[in-house]
């Protein structure tokens, strides 16, 4: 198994006296090696007595009648209403992980502070505006995670040329070699003086990080909305979801097929 951590910026340089929210994402992938595929595949089968298909959970008669529509579509629990899920969603279980108990330390470096991490993974807190833990979980064979976070970032009294920013550290157990892994990535912001012209370019793909973090943002609305609707302020909580609509529509990462 090769496990990989990127990270990356919306902006790469911010003028010395500029003090703003600057957006970060940290990228988790996990692959396979080359030749290692069929033997993952041998071993999670052998150890895994339930098998990984579909059919094995719900029947083969039940998965020839609902067809390969039935793991592509979501449903709300207790009710009709439903979505499709892109791409198809694969069944995974404890047999078939790679890596295990998977967390992602996210430490501010520096003047910054993290204002807030974008993930429906569980997190703690482990010192205020500098120090988070994300649990991943199980680790398998084609995951991708991005976790988006919102970084302040002060003004400075002279020009750097590279300021530290954000570290992420990913700690998990290899389940294939049974020892414990580590992998850094860093981040640094050049804070040029205001005289100078900046190049603001991105570090990470600006349209995958807006489509993390509105996926987030959704999903908290969505709790309150449902809370709100509870306590019966329907048509405030009809509102909340009228502007929510309405700003995803605006969102570059609407057109994102």
């Amino acid at each position: 198994m090769a496990c990989s951590l990127v990270s990356g910026i919306e902006c790469s340089a911010l003028a010395c006296s500029e003090a703003r929210q600057i957006m970060c994402m940290a990228t988790l992938a996990v692959r396979m090696q080359p030749g290692n595929e069929s033997a993952a595949q041998a071993e999670s089968g052998a150890s895994d007595p339930f098998g990984s298909s579909a059919a094995s959970f719900i029947g083969l008669s039940d998965a020839d009648e609902l067809g390969n529509s039935a793991v592509d579509v979501c449903y709300l629990e207790g009710s009709s209403v439903g979505w499709q899920v892109m791409p198809a969603l694969t069944r995974k279980s404890p047999w078939t992980a790679v890596g295990q108990k998977a967390k992602l330390r996210i430490e501010a470096a520096g003047p910054c502070k993290i204002d807030r991490i974008f993930t429906l993974h569980d997190q703690q807190e482990i010192a205020p505006g500098l120090a988070y833990d994300v649990s991943i979980g199980d680790l398998h064979a084609g995951d991708v995670c991005h976790v988006p976070v919102q970084v302040c970032v002060p003004a400075v009294a002279a020009p750097l040329v590279d300021m530290d920013m954000l570290r992420f550290s990913l700690l998990y157990l290899d389940a294939v070699k049974i020892e414990a892994k580590a992998i850094d990535s860093s981040l640094r912001l050049a804070r040029p003086p205001a005289s100078l012209r900046l190049s603001r370019q991105p570090t990470c793909s600006l349209l995958v990080l807006e489509r993390e973090r509105n996926r987030v943002a959704v999903s908290e609305l969505l709790s309150r909305v449902a809370a709100v609707a509870s306590a019966g302020y329907v048509a405030v909580a009809t509102d909340w979801l009228r502007e929510a609509e309405s700003a995803l529509r605006r969102a570059v990462s609407a057109n994102d097929a």
